[in-house]
């Protein structure tokens, strides 16, 4: 006669679960000079969705043996005070010369976004909420893009103008405006700095002062790509695209390769 044992059921429901569409997503800058850290950790990953929620992810390396990756895992979640969606997330390194700094320690970047208001805001990454906002001046913010030595911050604005916002020191303040022109700035990339030369009598080490921004891009809601000078705020040349059955072609994304 067999015994007869004892097996555990387990009744399982399923959610049906709708998670929330991704509206805009950042990686901390690289630095400058160019560094290779030691432990060859991957930078954390700013996740911005529809609902307001930020999620801060970070790489869950591999699994041995076969070193199948993992992907990106949330680490946090930052939920909005008000729900609205998150238009533009960007990095910026809390220390511009980049000494000591690591792309996977959230205490040695500053995130920033902006939810398609007129106010820019600086997240505290240590406690999950709203550190400071800073209103751009102009109407609603389209787009933020932070300069590579992660110094001042470039605001597209709805009443056409580019605004500069200082981050030097943890700044966070309105430093000057470029041209402006009569139409939205949707998109905005900085281009690639540029290392004055020294003269041979000039003895000073600071590396901070060696890089300077060169120029700006922007994309624009009248069809049109324009470079700007980033210390006259003037724009140097126009590109136009193509239009689609003579309709104005929105240009929601701007990229520097150097």
């Amino acid at each position: 006669m067999t015994e007869h044992q004892t097996v555990k059921v387990h009744r399982c429901r399923f959610v049906d679960w709708l998670p929330s569409p991704i509206t805009a997503l950042a990686f901390p800058p690289s630095l400058l000079p160019p560094q290779k850290f030691s432990d060859d950790t991957p930078p954390v990953l700013a996740v911005g969705r529809a609902n307001g929620n930020i999620e801060i992810r970070k790489w869950a390396g591999s699994c041995p043996p076969n070193n199948t990756h993992q992907g990106w895992v949330v680490e946090q979640v930052f939920y909005a005070p008000i729900p609205s969606k998150v238009d533009s997330l960007a990095f910026a390194w809390r220390d511009s010369t980049g000494d000591r700094c690591s792309p996977s320690k959230l205490e040695d970047l500053r995130l920033f976004g902006s939810s398609g208001g007129n106010a820019l805001i600086e997240w505290d990454l240590s406690l999950g909420s709203v550190k400071r906002s800073l209103l751009s001046q102009g109407g609603s913010i389209w787009s933020i893009a932070v300069n590579p030595t992660s110094t001042a911050m470039a605001i597209g604005c709805e009443d056409g103008c580019i605004r500069i916002v200082s981050l030097e020191d943890d700044d966070f303040t309105l430093m000057r405006k470029f041209d402006r022109i009569k139409t939205r700035i949707l998109s905005i990339a900085w281009g690639p700095p540029m290392r004055p030369h020294k003269s041979k009598t000039d003895g000073s080490d600071d590396e901070e002062e060696m890089w300077k921004d060169t120029w700006v891009v922007s994309g624009c809601s009248d069809s049109s790509i324009r470079k700007w000078d980033a210390r006259s705020g003037r724009v140097m040349d126009r590109m136009t695209v193509d239009r689609t059955r003579n309709e104005k072609t929105l240009v929601w994304a701007v990229g520097v390769l150097a």
